[in-house]
């Protein structure tokens, strides 16, 4: 595609900055008379009409063919392949034979409708084994019940263990009232061996026998292995083909692994609880997580914490904030809820919970809703990639968390995992939007880590937690900028707008760890991650030197710091990538700092000649002399003539010369829930004004 290099903003050609550089508003600009016959890849030029095929890196015609020096996102994230390549290796196409040319291909639309009224089902395991648990698990679903599931929804309880039983068929709730009646139904007594396919089809017969079926909701909880018919297997058809969904809670390690299959296959969630740690509010956060989204007006999970006052008279604090997208109540205040009247101010709030009777163990919930219904709210989500993990001790697991207002990112905001095992041992690990390591872009509201192996401590079930909270945050608007090429470059303009301190909590989806091995303390395995933020900061077009950028990678991926930095510089791109270590040295004795930090490294290029391209990247090494893959690559370039420069005195130096460098960079309502015993909570805003007072 032929074309020139255009400045958008002054609509002329371009100049080069104070750093030597292109000026940002510099861009390729194809000819009119060329759009209508152009062709080049659909990732590229989306805009043009007449595109319509895919670049590929083995492709015999040259308008089809990959560029792979182009600096975009696409060759700096998979090595130089073009999309077409990373395609043909899905599933969709890997070992596929090619359907003939008169296959139908005409798609198939399904349209569906959010329903505003829920049919949900909670089935409760009350096998012998669930003894110790029945009293904590009733409890907390006697919170779900009165303050996590929307009004106007049908809610039924089936209890299972040697049968299974409707203790309370579907009841629209639309009252407190309503709420009261089903909690009073919650089973408290143990016993029996245990059947989960009788809780299943019991569900399903309760759900069927008030209309169609598709679209409801099985919440089931069970700590053991099914032992008795029924089976899951016997019922999982059925379920799967009325399409109902299905949550579990795994009550324990011991809970049988089928549940989270069964969970996955019905588009549904899987969490667990390990019933062994005396501070975890896993319980609480599995049975709201899967609900919150379940209105249009969303619950807004702020906050979850363990409750202990250790003794009689003691007293337990804790503070929180609101945000000004949340405040809004959405319930009456209950026996065991405070509720902030009307609308919450925005601002910090105490909490103290003390009694004269005994000491007070239990999980405090704090969550609200959207100030006003249909505004863009603080959302966050937990995104996990795998749910079960085979554990070796190099290859970790990635975590992702996003930090939204609306559609637009929420930076700076600090994010923590807290990961739980079957044992109640946790770790903890701090996400980041930096583009290191995990992380794929900075500043997209997408938090990253890696779980490594020396947070992984056990076999079996393990659930992250994960807590955000925004002390300094901003939200990212992008506006667009007014310019004749807008519509086809999608120029955006980029603001910052505080947000106040804001909290938010979430849980993931359980993770099933198998073959784990305790790591040796003294062996390091793990590299640091591959260095992706690779640019050129700024050219010295007085003596030929180059300052390169990019952000700090870790001793083990992205964690730590690495001990040293391996640059290399080539005039052949294919032998810098695939033979880095036969390349040329470029001497650094730069030290590393801490992962996620800035760094520059200034090199002089000591070559003559004319339109010359040298290729550099760099490595990071740790002290065991792991290296970490090669970054992105930059390329650097001696032009002799810089015709496709405008030469603009006020931006160039008095000492600019017919021959100067060029470098490319390749990659650029509150309700408080209260699950506790005989205490009294005091509610109040830090900075004043009104407080609340509520006796359990």
């Amino acid at each position: 595609m032929e074309g020139d290099i255009y400045d958008l903003k002054n609509r002329g050609q371009c100049s080069v900055d104070n750093n030597g550089k292109p000026d940002h508003n510099c861009h390729f600009r194809p000819h009119s008379d060329h759009r209508a016959t152009a062709k080049a890849s659909i990732m590229g030029h989306a805009y043009i009409k007449t595109m319509s095929m895919f670049c590929d890196g083995e492709s015999s015609d040259p308008a089809t063919y990959h560029n792979r020096f182009a600096p975009n996102n696409q060759n700096t994230r998979c090595s130089g392949r073009s999309a077409w390549e990373i395609m043909r290796q899905h599933s969709d196409f890997k070992n596929t034979v090619p359907r003939s040319a008169t296959a139908n291909t005409v798609p198939t639309f399904r349209i569906l409708q959010v329903t505003q009224q829920h049919k949900i089902c909670l089935v409760v395991d009350v096998s012998g084994s669930m003894q110790s648990e029945i009293r904590q698990t009733r409890d907390n679903m006697a919170s779900l019940i009165k303050y996590g599931l929307p009004n106007n929804s049908y809610v039924g309880i089936v209890k299972f263990s040697s049968t299974a039983t409707l203790v309370k068929g579907l009841t629209l709730i639309s009252t407190d009232g309503d709420r009261s009646t089903l909690v009073s139904y919650l089973p408290t007594t143990t016993g029996g061996s245990t059947s989960i396919g009788a809780g299943l089809q019991t569900a399903y017969e309760a759900l069927s026998s008030n209309g169609n079926v598709n679209g409801s909701i099985i919440y089931l909880a069970t700590d053991g292995q099914e032992n008795r018919a029924p089976y899951i297997a016997d019922v999982q058809p059925t379920l799967l083909s009325n399409g109902i969904t299905v949550h579990s809670l795994a009550i324990s390690n011991a809970a049988d692994p089928k549940i989270q299959d069964l969970a996955f296959a019905s588009g549904g969630k899987s969490y667990f609880y390990s019933a062994s740690s005396a501070n975890s509010t896993a319980l609480l956060d599995a049975l709201t997580e899967p609900f919150k989204d379940l209105s249009s007006d969303a619950l807004i999970r702020i906050k979850s914490v363990h409750v202990d006052t250790k003794d009689q008279n003691g007293v337990f604090e804790e503070k929180f904030y609101i945000d000004g997208t949340v405040g809004r109540a959405s319930s009456d205040v209950g026996g065991i809820a405070v509720k902030i009247p009307g609308i919450a101010g925005i601002g910090e709030y105490m909490i103290w919970i003390t009694s004269s009777i005994n000491r007070v163990v239990g999980t405090i919930s704090i969550q609200s809703r959207a100030r006003t219904i249909n505004a863009d709210v603080i959302q966050t989500d937990v995104m996990t990639e795998i749910s079960n993990f085979n554990f070796t001790s190099n290859l970790p697991f990635p975590l992702y968390v996003s930090v939204l207002r609306g559609a637009n990112p929420v930076i700076r905001a600090t994010v923590i995992a807290n990961i739980e095992n079957q044992n109640g041992q946790s770790s903890s690990l701090l996400l980041k939007d930096n583009a290191v390591g995990a992380d794929v872009e900075a500043g997209d509201g997408i938090y990253s880590g890696y779980i490594l192996p020396n947070l992984i401590t056990a076999n079996g079930r393990h659930s992250i937690k994960v807590i955000i909270a925004g002390y300094n945050a901003a939200v990212v608007i992008s506006k667009p900028v007014s310019t004749a090429l807008s519509e086809a470059y999608g120029e955006v303009q980029l603001q910052e707008e505080s947000i106040g301190q804001f909290m938010r909590v979430n849980l993931a989806n359980e993770v099933v760890v198998s073959n784990y091995v305790q790591s040796d303390s003294d062996i390091d395995v793990i590299p640091p991650s591959p260095i992706l933020t690779l640019h050129l900061r700024k050219v010295d077009t007085d003596n030929n030197t180059f300052t390169l950028g990019w952000t700090s990678v870790g001793d083990d991926f992205d964690t730590g710091t690495a001990i040293a930095y391996d640059f290399r510089i080539s005039a052949d791109y294919t032998k810098i990538t695939t033979f880095p270590d036969q390349q040329e040295v470029l001497l650094s004795e730069q030290i590393p700092n801490e992962a996620g930090n800035e760094e520059s490294f200034s090199f002089k290029l000591n070559k003559e000649g004319t339109h010359l391209t040298y290729f550099v990247i760099v490595r990071a090494i740790d002290d065991f002399n792991n290296t970490g893959d090669i970054s992105n690559v930059v390329s650097v370039s001696v032009i002799t003539d810089p015709s496709w420069l405008k030469d603009k005195p006020s931006i160039w130096s008095s000492g600019f010369r017919s021959t100067f460098l060029i470098g490319i960079s390749a990659g650029v309502a509150l309700i408080l829930i209260v699950v506790l015993v005989s205490c009294v909570t005091y509610v109040s805003k830090r900075s004043g004004g009104r407080s609340s007072k509520g006796s359990v």
